[in-house]
C-alpha cells in the first residue's frame, strides 16, 4: 500500500495512520521495549507532521523515549536541511531516531552525519555474514571506530 501511495499526499495520511495505530496499541506485554516505527522522509518534513505527532503523543501507550522513528531509505530524494530540522524537534521531544540499511544506497553515510541517529542498523550484506567473515568484522570495526570513536 505504501508503494502505491508514494509520491502522493495519500502517503502522508497512510504513514500518519500507521504511526498513530502503532503508538496507541497496548503493548504492555513488552514492558519497556522500544517501538520502531518506519517513517518516510516526506512525512517527517510535511508541514503537519509535528502537530500530528503531538496529538498522537497524548493517547500513546509508549513514552517518547521508547519510540524510535526509523527514517526509511525507500525515498531517495529528500531535503536534508528540512529533515534535519524535523529530526531535531523530535529529539528535543525525547523521541529516538534510527537509520536502517546503512551501507546500502547512496545517502546513508551523509544521513549518519546529518541526523546523528540514536540507532543504526546495517544492511544485511554486512550483518548477515558478520559472524563468519573476518573481512566484514574488520570493516564493521572500522565503521564503529569512526562513528563512535572507539574500537571493538
Amino acid at each position: 500500500m505504501f508503494s502505491v501511495c508514494q509520491g502522493t499526499e495519500a502517503l502522508f495520511d497512510l504513514d500518519m495512520s500507521s504511526i498513530e495505530k502503532a503508538c496507541h496499541t497496548d503493548y504492555k506485554v513488552f514492558g519497556e521495549a522500544l517501538l520502531f516505527i518506519n517513517v518516510f522522509p516526506s512525512t517527517l518534513i510535511h508541514t503537519e507532521f509535528i502537530s500530528r505527532i503531538q496529538k498522537i503523543k497524548e493517547g500513546a501507550t509508549f513514552t517518547p523515549s521508547q519510540i524510535v522513528f526509523e527514517i526509511s531509505e525507500a525515498e531517495r530524494k529528500h531535503d536534508f536541511k528540512s529533515l534535519s530540522e524535523s529530526v531535531e524537534i523530535l529529539k528535543k521531544e525525547g523521541y529516538l531516531i534510527g537509520l536502517d540499511n546503512i551501507g546500502k544506497g547512496d545517502a546513508t553515510l551523509r544521513s549518519i552525519f546529518e541526523y546523528e541517529p540514536d540507532i543504526i542498523k546495517f544492511d544485511r550484506f554486512f550483518a548477515g555474514s558478520l559472524k563468519s567473515s573476518e573481512k566484514n568484522q574488520q570493516y564493521m570495526s572500522k565503521i564503529i571506530k569512526v562513528f563512535l570513536g572507539r574500537s571493538i
